[in-house]
């Protein structure tokens, strides 16, 4: 095709200035983040990713992501993955659980109180976690998976099994009655959720600090580490999106799809 043999040399070079950089950095944190930089940009070059043959010339979605980039989105991806590595970081994780657009509940990774709508057994701290609930309807269901976690991460898996999603947590009153929530799925993996409220960028490992990566207009959580390629192009998608359908105008050419979340007891 048009383009092949200038996209074949560019992952050459990207793989000899890996194993180059991979000898001689030393062990550090700026090194790290070079290096995983380098890595996401010689995926996102990579024909072989995501086409479903493993190689040059498969019959995927065509998906724009999955296309070779251009000098310029090339720039724009490493910078992605560098400001993605200078967010300052919340220090302890904090979350708040949803049913479809519906606020339920807020997590923190502390010892603490639970604080129930209605009287409940819970008493004193809890010995993983702080939780308040902000919903009345769900309340039992999320009151047994507190219950039953054996740790943070376990609660939060038990979570989505149960078909709540999770966000950074944000300011109650900002959450309105109204409000939409789309899972973001790449082919049949889901890798993310979008709301139409006032947020963050997040993902499930670590949340910024309350003053960074927010948009007015949308809340985004990617359920993958800060090294796999979806989370650095939806950070692009979030930061140039204006409002709710100027990002889903954005991820819909990168070859994601959204699917409606309802509020479902």
């Amino acid at each position: 095709g048009v383009g092949t043999g200038p996209a074949v040399d560019f992952c050459g070079f990207l793989r000899l200035l890996l194993h180059c950089y991979a000898s001689v950095l030393p062990p550090s944190a700026g090194g790290e983040a070079l290096l995983s930089a380098l890595r996401q940009l010689l995926v996102l070059n990579d024909k072989s990713f995501g086409d479903g043959t493993g190689g040059p010339g498969g019959s995927g979605s065509g998906a724009t992501q999955e296309q070779e980039l251009s000098e310029e989105e090339s720039r724009e991806v490493l910078a992605a993955a560098a400001a993605v590595r200078l967010l300052q970081r919340r220090t302890i994780r904090m979350l708040d659980v949803y049913c479809g657009p519906v606020l339920c509940g807020t997590l923190e990774e502390r010892p603490g109180p639970v604080t129930t709508l209605k009287p409940s057994a819970f008493k004193g701290k809890h010995r993983l976690l702080t939780y308040t609930q902000h919903d009345l309807n769900t309340e039992p269901r999320l009151l047994l998976h507190l219950t039953m976690t054996e740790s943070f991460q376990h609660l939060l898996n038990r979570l989505m099994v149960d078909s709540f999603e999770l966000a950074a947590s944000a300011e109650p009153k900002t959450r309105k009655p109204t409000g939409r929530c789309w899972t973001i799925f790449h082919r049949k993996d889901k890798v993310g959720v979008l709301w139409d409220y006032a947020g963050q960028f997040s993902n499930l490992d670590w949340q910024p600090a309350r003053v960074e990566s927010t948009n007015p207009n949308i809340t985004v959580t990617v359920y993958l580490p800060d090294d796999d390629p979806h989370f650095v192009t939806l950070y692009l998608c979030f930061t140039k999106a204006k409002d709710v359908a100027h990002f889903r105008a954005l991820v819909t050419a990168k070859g994601y799809t959204l699917h409606t979340v309802l509020y479902k007891l």
